[in-house]
């Protein structure tokens, strides 16, 4: 039975739809005496007391006989648009009523007010939780260090401990009105449990935060991140979208959703987004160094170093955009304009950064003086912060480029074990292997941006790659219980298993993967599937394949989540295996509706397309469907797309397309013989072009001698 109508795609809905409409919002009302904002109330909130007291006016009756006396609508706990308001006569009048001193001038009176009345709310606030929170905890609050709790936040306050937080939510899911000062400890408690792995007390205090100030930029975008974890892209894009509608002017929002959508491939989406968060604010660094970011991966360096030139000039402080430019240099031959870059960028970053700078200062170095001073360069990073992921497999790369395999593998057993000691997991030695004890592994979920399994997974590769496949498996296993959740280290695992024969485990690895990833993608499941194949067990692939289908597709709403390639497997399936050419030809079909021009995908589905139509002597519609996959842009160098075209035409008689085609095999062959490299191990730029060279791009320059078709 086929999927049906539920595989098709659906267009995004644009922020002018009614589609958002649905978020459910709590407006808060407040008390006209007892409780008063804070003086760092939002603009929308002075905006609407401002309206308000113009309002109060018209029907102002004096407190007391005289010209100068304190107006009616004048609180008691004042907000600065309220004290900014009176002249210099009943700013003295205040500050007699209030026991102050009433002598000085305007900005003197003012300033003596605003401390008042600053003093009086953090009384007010703390006086009535102090008693309660002295006899629950029995001591002093752990003093935190304060964290930036986002881009459009100063600084995080100081976290409270658990039990005064639990009594602080249920406080504040009692009252109808909240300081400023109980949203900052939630929105703290939050990223803590965020941090922490527990996504879902993270996501329960979002959304009461999300419901007492719609406007705030920092709640929506790390719901819109907690979403994006869980697989769920359309409603972190409905999220964001939402978020944009409320706050035009926030600059951090249209980032995060020019982020959603780049992560996505919706590249032309992204570009016009991040051209908005520019527009809001021009001097915002992280637009800026995004899209250079982009466009340097996609090889339009001219764009990138303009946006990275024109980043530094509106924030000569932002470390980032240095650090992006340094490596925009290296790439392109200027060796010692990176230095002078990437100096400049460890003067101004944070001491955080610094090891980022040494890992950018060592590819500079490899190049210009050789592989010594880029080992002193790594070394100093990963000694500053030695849980500096991309440092450690940096160098263990460089050793395993210069042909030091056992160098290579004591640098990541280093760095593992830095790794899991700081996450808490014990270890012991097996086979001189650091591994984790199955009964000692306590609940320490990673944090959010862990790149670390990109080092297991490295390692594992260059054990593989040396023919080691013992000590290869039982790092895949060791990677399994670090990351127990991420499905895509056990499908790494399974299709290495796969790889080497070992059907029986990889099975079983194959559906563990399936059962973690859910409806989230269809890797697993097409995976699991092609093993199947493997093993001539056709029916069996096919129930995994329409089981898989069946599950994306209820979420999918329209994205790719692996469909495309799963489906196409499928068509595979029931043309060779199953011969069943009408349902293959409507998979085909359906596979390639989920995949628009530009996708890697895209090519591989035309010219299996092709060959299928050729097996049936439609020869002219196959030519068609393999022109078509050569002028995408990943299909120009399939060198099957070019022997089907060149049999396509020696059989129609066109001599003239099948000497051309038989031209560019050869050209192709050679490539293949050389794999791009020169004698150096330098890329060959004058055969690397289009997507081959962009994967160049960003890679250490080492990254050229690690010869592994897995890599």
């Amino acid at each position: 039975m086929l999927v049906g109508a539920s595989l098709a795609g659906c267009a995004v809905v644009p922020l002018s739809s009614g589609y958002l409409q649905g978020l459910p919002i709590r407006r808060i009302s407040l008390h006209p005496l007892p409780v008063r904002l804070p003086l760092h109330t939002s603009q929308s909130t002075r905006t609407n007391m401002e309206n308000e007291g113009d309002v109060n006016d018209l029907f102002t009756m004096p407190r007391r006989r005289g010209e100068f006396s304190v107006p009616s609508w004048f609180s008691w706990l004042p907000t600065r648009s309220e004290i900014e308001r009176l002249k210099v006569a009943q700013l003295k009048e205040a500050c007699l009523e209030r026991g102050l001193q009433n002598s000085g001038r305007k900005s003197e009176l003012q300033a003596r007010l605003i401390k008042w009345t600053s003093n009086q709310l953090k009384n007010r606030v703390f006086s009535r939780e102090v008693d309660y929170y002295k006899t629950l905890t029995g001591m002093k609050r752990k003093q935190v260090s304060n964290e930036r709790a986002g881009d459009d936040l100063d600084s995080t306050p100081n976290i409270p401990a658990e039990e005064y937080l639990s009594f602080l939510t249920r406080t504040f899911q009692r009252n109808a009105t909240h300081s400023n000062i109980q949203v900052r400890q939630l929105y703290a408690q939050a990223k803590q449990a965020d941090k922490k792995g527990d996504k879902k007390t993270a996501k329960r205090i979002l959304s009461q935060l999300l419901e007492v100030n719609p406007r705030d930029g920092r709640v929506i975008r790390r719901l819109a991140r907690l979403a994006t974890e869980e697989g769920d892209v359309n409603e972190a894009r409905r999220l964001l979208q939402w978020g944009c509608r409320k706050n035009p002017k926030n600059a951090h929002l249209w980032h995060g959703l020019a982020q959603l959508e780049l992560n996505n491939a919706q590249y032309e989406r992204a570009r016009g987004y991040f051209k908005e968060a520019i527009a809001v604010d021009p001097k915002f660094p992280n637009s800026y160094h995004a899209w250079g970011r982009f466009e340097h991966t996609r090889g339009n360096i001219r764009l990138a170093m303009t946006l990275f030139k024109r980043g530094i000039k509106l924030s000569p402080k932002n470390h980032r955009l240095y650090h992006a430019l340094g490596a925009l240099y290296r790439e392109a031959g200027m060796l010692r304009e990176s230095q002078v870059v990437i100096r400049k960028g460890m003067q101004c970053g944070p001491e955080w950064s610094y090891p980022f700078f040494c890992t950018s200062m060592a590819y500079v170095t490899y190049q210009k003086d050789g592989a010594d001073d880029a080992r002193v360069w790594l070394r100093d990073g990963v000694s500053m912060n030695a849980k500096h992921a991309q440092g450690w497999l940096a160098l263990a790369q460089l050793e395993e480029s210069e042909g030091n395999v056992q160098q290579a593998r004591n640098v990541y057993c280093e760095s593992i074990q830095h790794y899991e000691t700081g996450r808490g997991l014990f270890m012991r030695n097996i086979n001189g292997v650091p591994t984790l004890d199955a009964d000692m592994h306590t609940n320490c979920p990673k944090q959010a941006g862990d790149m670390w399994i990109a080092v297991y997974k490295s390692w594992a590769r260059m054990e593989e790659s040396t023919g080691n496949f013992d000590l290869a498996n039982d790092v895949y296993k060791r990677a399994t219980q670090v990351f127990s959740s991420d499905w895509q280290i056990l499908l790494s695992w399974a299709t290495f298993l796969s790889r080497n024969h070992e059907y029986k485990l990889a099975k079983i690895l194959f559906q563990e993967a399936c059962t973690s990833v859910g409806n989230r993608h269809a890797d697993p499941y097409r995976c699991r599937a092609e093993c199947e194949i493997l093993l001539s067990n056709y029916d069996k692939a096919r129930e995994i394949l329409h089981c898989g289908a069946v599950s994306i597709s209820t979420l999918a709403n329209g994205q790719d989540c692996g469909l495309s390639s799963l489906l196409h497997t499928w068509a595979l399936l029931e043309w060779k295996h199953m011969h069943n050419e009408v349902y293959a030809e409507n998979l085909f079909d359906r596979a390639l509706r989920l995949t628009a021009v530009g996708d890697e995908n895209r090519p591989k589905i035309l010219t299996s397309l092709a060959l299928f139509e050729y097996s049936r002597s439609n020869n002219s519609l196959a030519r068609h469907l393999v022109c078509l996959s050569i002028n995408e842009e990943y299909g120009r160098d399939n060198m099957k797309s070019w022997e089907l075209l060149a049999n396509i035409a020696e059989s129609t008689g066109d001599e003239r397309v099948a000497v051309q085609s038989q031209a560019m095999i050869d050209k192709l062959r050679r490539l293949r013989s050389s794999e791009g490299y020169d004698a150096d191990g330098e890329a060959s730029l004058q055969l690397v072009k289009g997507h081959r060279l962009r994967k160049m791009l960003c890679k250490a320059p080492w990254n050229a001698k690690l010869h592994s078709p897995y890599l």
